[in-house]
């Protein structure tokens, strides 16, 4: 990003702020804001997984694989877990109900399940999914 391109960018930011209701409880910084003391800059990930394990987006440096049958582990090497996933199957034009959940978390991975639901009953299955980490 070039001086000039950093400067236009400041300025909007600093437009922006006006256009926000209750702007003064806010400090925005590059395109992220910090309330309440909270800073989220740099802290939310997310990532894109086919069912066989193969990363299809994921950050720099993250790694994903498939466990088993609808077992897959996603390693990002983040060293805590001050965090929280949430998930989305991928499902195009499909009318079976499919589940991601979060069975475990650790402090440089974690692992979902993916689940076709059927009648109440859950079979773990194969899908591509999406998940959103963000760093608490």
């Amino acid at each position: 990003m070039t001086p000039q391109e950093l400067a236009t960018r400041i300025f909007n930011l600093e437009n922006w702020q006006k256009y926000i209701e209750g702007a003064s409880r806010y400090i925005f910084t590059k395109d992220i804001y910090i309330r309440n003391n909270r800073r989220i800059i740099g802290s939310i990930y997310g990532g894109e997984v086919n069912g066989g394990g193969t990363a299809i987006n994921l950050p720099a440096g993250w790694t994903s694989g498939r466990d088993s049958t609808g077992n897959y582990t996603i390693t990002h090497n983040l060293g805590t877990t001050d965090y929280v996933v949430t998930t989305a199957p991928f499902m195009t034009g499909s009318t079976r109900y499919y589940v991601v959940d979060v069975s475990a978390r650790a402090a440089n991975s974690f692992s979902l399940n993916t689940i076709l639901s059927s009648g109440g009953v859950g079979s773990n299955t194969d899908i591509d999914f999406f998940f959103i980490l963000m760093l608490v």
